[in-house]
């Protein structure tokens, strides 16, 4: 699993609130899980997979 700490934050500016990923690497592709807790209903558990496209990295960096 990559190194994340200083590149991620979250937004909860936004409806539904959202986790930002700065300078994504290639190695940052795969399946990440997310949780959520509510205080008065159940915990959800969500997978989420991540893919990264080297060209898009690529056309970022011009």
């Amino acid at each position: 699993m990559p190194e994340l700490n200083g590149r991620v934050h979250m937004d909860f500016h936004t409806d539904p609130p959202v986790l930002n990923v700065d300078d994504v690497q290639i190695d940052d592709a795969g399946d990440y899980r997310c949780r959520v807790d509510y205080r008065m209903n159940r915990t959800k558990h969500f997978l989420i997979h991540l893919n990264v496209s080297e060209k898009i990295l690529q056309n970022n960096k011009k």
